[in-house]
């Protein structure tokens, strides 16, 4: 399965954005999309209304009868700009500051504690 992009809700209709739609082989690149939990705010996705309000990998595979194996589209072009394509974010944690600051108070503390042995 392969996410292109997200439409405006008007526009829903692929007669709409039928510049959009590739007809023949299309090369695609993108990222593995691994399950994602849904928040308590995030709505019930509605399949068979075709209502997706989040990524539910199994609930896919299982309606549209694909491999559950979801690739989100990161570099694409679409003639009439839709669907929106890259929306997804690979975000990294960094807490090396945090990480510097504490081994560096625990050293700190292991030396007080010497000092006064």
């Amino acid at each position: 399965m392969v996410n292109r992009g997200w439409i405006p809700h008007d526009m829903k209709d692929p007669k709409l954005r039928s510049a959009g739609n590739p007809t023949g082989p299309v090369d695609v690149i993108g990222m593995l999309r691994h399950p994602i939990r849904p928040s308590s705010f995030t709505p019930d996705n509605v399949p068979e209304k075709g209502q997706w309000h989040w990524i539910d990998v199994g609930q896919l595979a299982d309606t549209l009868r694909a491999d559950p194996i979801v690739i989100d589209v990161t570099d694409a072009n679409f003639p009439g700009g839709l669907p929106m394509a890259d929306q997804t974010t690979a975000n990294i944690r960094n807490n090396h500051l945090s990480y510097a600051v504490t081994w560096y108070m625990l050293s700190a503390s292991t030396a007080a504690m010497i000092f006064l042995l």
